[in-house]
């Protein structure tokens, strides 16, 4: 399963729409391809009621860079996003949210 690096471009922090977001650090997605990826951080990171996807950062390629890293051991479940600073990894389909220690067993980023 690819898994992307998705991280805020330095010069862009402070734009408008990063206040949408829970989050404005870097995170590694597990997901289908480039767009999927970003998808899965919007809704792993944006509060739902938004104004939609062109309102949120995650999907804005001028204020979030994108690419495929290489992933090693065992592949997790599409949609998990983990968060680079605090290691926490959130289900972004149904919105679970694991803490590190509790990870043991399972597949992480």
């Amino acid at each position: 399963m690819p898994v992307f690096r998705l991280e805020p471009n330095e010069d862009a922090r402070d734009a408008e729409r990063w206040s949408r977001s829970a989050y404005r650090g870097a995170c590694l997605v597990s997901a289908e391809d480039g767009e999927a990826a970003r998808r899965y951080a919007d809704a792993a990171y944006v509060e739902t009621g938004r104004e939609g996807e062109k309102s949120s950062p995650w999907m804005d390629e001028g204020l979030v860079a994108c690419r495929a890293v290489a992933a090693t051991g065992e592949p997790p479940p599409l949609g998990w996003v983990r968060n680079q600073e605090t290691g926490l990894v959130t289900d972004a389909k149904t919105g679970r949210i694991f803490h590190p220690e509790g990870m043991a067993g399972k597949p992480t980023l």
